[in-house]
């Protein structure tokens, strides 16, 4: 019963995470068929620079919140006050530093007017992850299907009206305040989603009854002190920085390729950039929206039920991924025409480059998410500095000689490097993963 449950769980957010896909890319389409590619490039690098530095906002609170309420159950709710406070002051530290960088930054006026306007988006996108942990660690799978929707949905309307309304000249503007006047009602959810997380109605799943402590896990001073927003922030980094390491890896090409080689060829991949994003949504709903909560459990109590996980896991990933290049291969002369318009012809041999991603991706997912349970975050995070790393250098070197040809390599040089370095991680800590060390395993092996 439980493990069709788990499959109409896993189907729901499959299904509501394609739906919701599916009206972002219908978004980028009625952009870029409404845009020129240098105008679409300067909306994909404002978007693309907004995303990264949406996850300072928070900062991996919903990382750790999966991690605590995993680890401490009911008790974790002391958590929820810090939580709120340090939301709010990284949020503004944030909007200060990103106004800043779009006044005094190397940005033309058209680009410093699309980023200023956009600059609530930073707080909306960050709203919307930090809602969707919540409702994960209360298992409420149709209302996580729900919120992925309603923005899409929002700004897929919105926009398509003010086409129908505003002046090409106004266009760029107007889209950026749309995804502004979405962020606010993002925001105004969130607030309310925390504050519920410290209050009587919060309904946590996978821990039984509320109690003190989980049994597990005997009271003490540390496991039932109210954390201040230093202690919060200590706890939370190393989630926060493993997700902006991902997105700098993933996005910083969209960036440095408007700085480095002009609107025009920010366009091009942006629009390449879309249909990869889309692809990559079968492991990302698997495994954050679905399968994160549950291996930190594992981690802490079935060692080997999260040994299957990953085994199960990679297998599936790497047949599905490898299925999906070759398919991708087949189609990108004709898919990125077809959807984007013939001035986007030219990012289809982006694409046939960047198919190879999908298969190391999907597969490294898998792999690297067992290093996201106990304490082995921290590692994952030096690994995926080194990658960010290697991602920004050789950028920087080949994007000025060879375009956007050059930034499509060096994606797929970084994801073949982020999955040699899960690999090899996991290998060394293979006793420390997935052996039980337990008394209660102890007993039970004498």
């Amino acid at each position: 019963m439980n493990r069709w449950r788990s499959l109409h769980q896993i189907a729901l957010l499959w299904g509501s995470s394609i739906i919701a896909a599916g009206l972002a890319f219908l978004t980028q389409l009625v952009l870029a068929r409404h845009l020129d590619p240098a105008t679409y490039g300067i909306f994909g690098s404002s978007l693309a620079l907004i995303t990264m530095l949406s996850q300072f906002s928070g900062f991996g609170l919903q990382g750790f919140w999966l991690k605590a309420f995993g680890q401490e159950g009911w008790t974790a709710q002391r958590w929820v006050s810090g939580s709120l406070h340090f939301v709010v002051l990284s949020t503004a530290i944030t909007l200060l530093v990103f106004a800043a960088w779009a006044q005094f930054g190397p940005n033309d006026d058209t680009t410093r007017i699309t980023l200023l306007l956009m600059a609530p988006s930073i707080a909306g996108l960050a709203a919307i992850e930090l809602t969707i942990s919540k409702l994960q660690l209360e298992e409420r799978y149709i209302f996580i299907s729900l919120w992925q929707i309603s923005p899409q949905a929002a700004r897929l309307i919105l926009i398509s009206l003010a086409f129908l309304f505003v002046s090409s000249a106004h266009r760029l503007a107007w889209i950026a305040i749309i995804y502004t006047i979405v962020a606010v009602g993002l925001i105004a959810v969130t607030i309310k989603q925390i504050i519920e997380m410290g209050a009587p109605g919060f309904d946590l799943r996978g821990h039984g009854p509320r109690s003190a402590t989980p049994a597990y896990l005997p009271p003490t001073s540390s496991t039932t002190a109210t954390p201040t927003i230093g202690t919060v922030a200590r706890e939370a980094w190393p989630f926060g920085l493993d997700v902006i390491l991902y997105l700098a890896y993933l996005q910083i090409s969209n960036v440095l390729l408007k700085y480095l080689d002009g609107n025009e060829a920010a366009g091009l991949y942006y629009a390449a950039f879309n249909i990869m994003n889309a692809i990559y949504l079968l492991p990302i709903v698997l495994y954050t929206k679905f399968l994160l909560s549950k291996q930190h459990r594992w981690a802490r109590n079935d060692k080997p039920r999260l040994l299957s996980s990953l085994k199960l896991g990679s297998a599936a990933m790497l047949a599905i991924g490898v299925v999906a290049m070759l398919f991708i291969w087949l189609v990108a002369p004709y898919l990125v025409p077809l959807l984007f318009g013939h001035k986007y012809a030219n990012a289809s041999s982006l694409l046939d480059i960047l198919a190879v991603c999908v298969p190391l991706r999907f597969l490294s997912t898998s792999v690297g998410s067992v290093l996201s349970t106990g304490d082995h975050m921290r590692h994952r995070v030096k690994l995926k500095t080194i990658c960010a790393i290697v991602c920004i250098v050789l950028n920087v070197a080949l994007i000025p000689h060879y375009g956007t040809t050059g930034a499509a390599v060096v994606t797929v040089i970084t994801e073949l490097t982020l999955l040699l370095l899960f690999t090899v991680s996991v290998l060394r800590r293979y006793d420390q993963l997935f052996t039980d060390t337990s008394p209660q395993a102890a007993e039970a092996h004498s």
